[in-house]
């Protein structure tokens, strides 16, 4: 559902091609790998965090963009491997 969501949003900005969705797969692996599984605001505020991430990089330094956040995805791994908003439940 929040896949057509997005999808119905960004189609207003972007033009559909053939490689779009392998430019889209490293933003989307980014943002779940960031945000962690099973949390829906999480994966909102790690969207927010990858998409300020590469624009500061479009801005600063264009030819690093994709690099950035790979960074920024390795530094999230190394430091909390379950993602930055994941939730630990309390098994009996």
């Amino acid at each position: 559902m929040t896949a057509l969501l997005e999808g119905a949003v960004s189609s207003l900005w972007q033009n559909f091609t053939i490689g779009l969705a392998r430019v889209l797969l490293v933003y989307a692996f980014a943002v779940v790998t960031v945000a962690g599984l099973g949390n829906v605001t999480g994966v909102v505020v790690a969207a927010l965090l990858v998409s300020t991430l590469r624009t500061l990089a479009v801005f600063y330094f264009p030819e690093l963009e994709l690099l950035v956040i790979y960074i920024a995805v390795i530094a999230v791994l190394l430091l909390k491997p379950s993602g930055l908003f994941t939730r630990h439940e309390r098994r009996v």
